[in-house]
């Protein structure tokens, strides 16, 4: 057969038009050469990189509108809107009763939560709950406290719609004694590392406090543009950042004129309410949406819609970044290992079956046709994808000669795609069984050995050399998977009869005990590390190894209840099953022992962005980038890496319930607490405080009571009760269980009289 030809089954016309194409296409990269060097998928861009979340009514936020929000010591994240104040745990959210409006928060260095009122009061919130208000009785005669902020000394200061008060280590609460400030509205207040105070009032004045006094004035007609807000820089010493009405933030020196700083533009932000530094970005958030400025300059705006009327944003201390909206309630963005392919190529409405990289495209299969990508997520547009652009892809691989095939649904049949950039196609006019083509394998002699619909056809020396049908025994029409055993027999994934082989020009069963639970075999993976197959039926795995073929017992039931599609394997002897329910990971020598396995899960809820498509087929390079076929676009990982974070949750035994009353008792990790005698329901509220896209796995019981602890992660700890216990001294041990050589945990003694 000639190379350089698309021949079809169509007709005369159809295999000239083909030829010219084919012509065309190898001219096209023989002229235009793509080497990994021209691309770098390392760099997917921020939003391909994190993963954004927006709590809700619908998530369980009482209220919508905030305004604040901060994470005290202990680990608990406090926000604050008109609707009050919400504690939350990385799970749930709880309104504090008995605060009502609040406009603003400040953690003091002792962990008291200050809260500040459009009502009028101050309260401090101590670490055992415990509510103190402060109002006119205390001097404080004001409608609003708007900003709160600690200065060197320890003490509060707060700016209020009245002017800017101190209240002192003895809660005696004065005006700042400065006549510009004395009745100024204030607006913004932000405190550096030094104790140093800046703030701005409506006025556009900014001001800066130190010592409690007024060290440096800027009036707003000094400064360009009019003043929506104000913070410091915390890389440089008396330098701010101040956030105008519309688009820009200037950033300069206390010690320069304001028309000298330098002028920052934020495009498509309007009212710059909050500016933080984190890391190397300066992050800028605004009525009209959040952006970061890189180190080079260059901003970027995040194209999120939820991103709007953001007031306030902080770093809790694992590193997410929180937003609080006066519209939408609270944005988080978390670093994400599962990076969504989706933000940087138009993949949202199609099915991807499989992916490749080659010379630093990568090359995606759809039910919809071929995409060729570089990293920026544009099309390729080579001849190649203009003929297959609209064709059914089930599968690509790549050859040992660097031949990318092609195995399609359509008039094409199977294409390949030469290393010297010519094109062959092989279809019924060229002798294959059918046009329908589901997967290709190469076998160590090189042989090219294809699934079509009708059984199994070898490529040797660009020609088809032998072909295998019902006749010779194929035993479906549906060949689901391939590949090769240590004999060089071909081993076949049949739909509904098991594994078959190939045996020099004979087809037979594979001659194991077959003890699978299906006998639709999806994936046959030759795993020569472990010297066995993983055998993918599509309910579950099998093992094939030394004769035998054997269920793997010991998958964890919610694997085994939702079926997995493919198994890819680390280098660090890990496996990643692919399946209906997301992706687990988990050791691979001790899943083919059968011993008892802990394993990672991924799913949506903490990070994997879109859902595997069933029996698809995921490109894994060589440094470990795996390049995930999904139903709705596709997700990157490396499975070499380490995909949970190396953040230690903080765990915590907060509170106690007596007899259901309702009324916590707030407690502290170590800490002995004694209830009645009659006491005859105890229930104890364990946390992991962690805000990640992981779910750490922990374990806990009472010592004293419980034989052995029970085992639960983040997501499903629940409060837990005991009833009637006898009388005597019980210690509740909450730990985490990561498998670290030295173990954390936490643990609060019960005493019952």
């Amino acid at each position: 057969m000639e190379n350089n030809k698309l021949a079809t089954a169509g007709g005369q016309r159809s295999r000239l038009l083909l030829l010219c194409l084919a012509v065309l296409m190898a001219a096209s990269l023989l002229t235009a050469p793509v080497t990994a060097a021209d691309t770098d998928w390392e760099n997917l861009g921020f939003e391909a990189m994190h993963e954004t979340n927006v709590f809700d009514i619908e998530t369980g936020l009482p209220f919508l509108g905030y305004l604040t929000a901060v994470q005290t010591p202990d680990g608990f994240l406090y926000a604050g809107g008109y609707g009050g104040l919400v504690r939350y745990d990385g799970k749930r959210f709880e309104r504090i009763k008995g605060i009502d409006s609040v406009i603003s928060l400040c953690v003091a260095e002792d962990g008291a939560l200050w809260i500040g009122t459009n009502n009028g009061m101050l309260v401090r919130m101590a670490a055992d709950d415990k509510l103190t208000f402060y109002g006119k009785e205390a001097g404080l005669d004001v409608i609003g406290i708007r900003a709160i902020c600690q200065d060197a000394a320890g003490d509060l200061v707060f700016g209020t719609d009245r002017g800017v008060y101190v209240m002192d280590a003895s809660e005696t609460i004065r005006l700042l004694d400065d006549d510009r400030l004395e009745a100024c509205y204030v607006n913004q207040l932000s405190g550096d590392a030094s104790g140093t105070v800046y703030g701005s009032d409506y006025e556009g004045n900014v001001f800066v406090i130190r010592d409690k006094r007024v060290v440096s004035y800027l009036e707003g007609g000094s400064i360009s543009g009019t003043v929506q807000s104000v913070f410091c820089d915390p890389l440089r010493e008396d330098w701010i950042y101040i956030g105008t009405t519309g688009s820009e933030v200037l950033h300069g020196s206390l010690t320069q004129r304001p028309d000298t700083y330098e002028l920052i533009k934020a495009e498509g932000l309007l009212n710059i309410n909050a500016i933080r530094q984190v890391g190397e970005r300066l992050w800028i958030g605004s009525d009209g949406g959040v952006g970061f400025l890189n180190p080079d300059g260059a901003f970027h705006r995040l194209s999120d819609p939820a991103f709007n009327s953001i007031v306030n944003m902080f770093t809790d201390y694992e590193g997410n970044l929180w937003f609080t909206s006066s519209r939408n309630g609270l944005i988080r963005i978390s670093d994400n290992n599962f990076a969504d392919l989706n933000q940087i190529a138009e993949l949202d409405e199609r099915v991807v079956n499989t992916t490749w990289m080659k010379d630093g495209l990568l090359y995606v299969g759809t039910d919809t046709g071929l995409l060729i990508l570089d990293s920026e997520g544009e099309l390729f547009r080579s001849e190649l994808y203009e003929q297959l652009k609209n064709t059914r892809i089930r599968a690509i691989k790549e050859d040992s000669r660097g031949n990318l095939w092609f195995c399609t649904f359509s008039e094409y049949g199977l294409v390949c795609q030469g290393s010297d950039g010519t094109f062959t196609s092989y279809s019924e006019d060229q002798g294959m069984l059918s046009n329908y083509i589901r997967t290709v394998y190469e076998m160590e002699d090189g042989t090219i050995a294809v699934s079509v619909t009708g059984g199994v056809q070898l490529l040797r020396n660009g020609r088809i050399d032998q072909t295998f049908d019902q006749a010779d025994g194929i035993p479906t029409p549906s060949i689901l998977s391939l590949s090769e055993d240590k004999d060089g027999r071909l081993l076949l994934g049949t739909n509904g009869r098991g594994v078959y082989m190939i045996d020099g020009d004979q087809v037979l069963p594979y001659p194991v005990e077959d003890e699978m639970d299906s006998s639709v075999i999806m994936g046959i993976k030759r795993d020569d590390r472990r010297d066995c197959f993983w055998i993918v039926t599509g309910g579950t795995l099998s093992c094939l190894k030394d004769g035998a073929a054997r269920p793997l017992a010991n998958l964890p039931d919610e694997l085994s209840a939702n079926g997995c599609y493919d198994v890819l394997f680390a280098d660090t002897g890990k496996v990643f099953l692919l399946c209906n329910s997301g992706i687990f990971v988990m050791d691979g020598d001790a899943l083919i022992a059968g011993n008892s396995v802990e394993y990672e899960h991924y799913n949506a809820k903490n990070g994997l962005p879109h859902m595997v498509t069933p029996n698809s087929r995921s490109y894994v390079g060589e440094n470990g980038d795996a390049y995930i076929a999904c139903s709705d676009g596709l997700t990157r990982v490396n499975i070499n890496g380490q995909l949970s974070s190396d953040v230690t949750p903080r765990l915590t035994v907060a509170f106690i319930d007596v007899d259901a009353n309702h009324q916590l008792i707030r407690v502290t990790d170590g800490e002995t607490v004694t209830v009645p005698a009659g006491t005859q329901r105890l229930s104890i509220y364990p946390y992991v405080l962690y805000y990640g896209l992981g779910d750490p796995k922990v374990s806990y019981y009472l010592e004293g009571f419980d034989q052995t602890p029970m085992r639960s992660t983040k997501q499903d700890l629940e409060t837990v009760s005991y009833t009637n216990l006898p009388g005597g001294s019980y210690t509740f041990h909450l730990d985490l269980e990561d498998g670290r050589e030295d173990p954390y945990g936490v643990s609060v003694t019960i005493v019952k009289e």
